[in-house]
């Protein structure tokens, strides 16, 4: 019975881990093909709200900044831009909902660009939607995502569509 009991757990994590291990191939391969970068990790600090150096027709550019330590040990440096949340707000100057239910220790799936910061450190931007243009290395068609319990990724927290017209 014990020994039934434990093939049993074997499979069902063996299950588990053959689905996740499938659905992080089948999201890293569509970040390829939207021309980005894909990478997996847990929230290390963050979300914090980063001020907008630029504004676009009024609209502040702000950015919610993550640390994020990736499947790799690297920690990157995440800039998610502000306008592509579903509840930016022009006016209050923080980070908007949903990425503000994003806490130490979540995991994230994220596809999108990513570059070196002045200080040496990996970052990664354009985690967000492109607006319908052609996905381009520079400027992919990318995502930012929360994986859920049953390691499977959830919504694209950066998809709204609402100030698509900025640009």
């Amino acid at each position: 019975m014990i020994r039934t009991i434990t093939r049993f757990i074997l499979s069902l994590s063996l299950a588990c881990l053959l689905g996740a291990t499938a659905a992080k191939a089948d999201e890293a391969a569509q970040c390829r093909a939207r021309d980005g970068t894909y990478l997996t990790g847990v929230i290390l600090h963050g979300p914090f709200y980063v001020h907008a150096r630029e504004y676009r027709h009024g609209v502040a550019l702000s950015h919610t900044k993550i640390l994020l330590r990736a499947a790799d040990g690297q920690i990157y440096d995440i800039r998610a831009d502000n306008v592509f949340a579903a509840g930016y707000d022009a006016a209050p100057g923080r980070v908007p909902a949903p990425l503000s239910g994003m806490r130490h220790g979540d995991l994230l799936s994220l596809c999108g660009k990513t570059y070196q910061t002045r200080s040496g450190r990996m970052g990664m931007d354009w985690v967000h939607i492109n607006c319908g243009d052609t996905p381009r290395h520079n400027a992919p068609n990318g995502w930012l995502k929360e994986i859920g319990p049953a390691m499977t990724p959830g919504r694209n927290l950066e998809s709204s569509e609402e100030y698509c017209s900025l640009w």
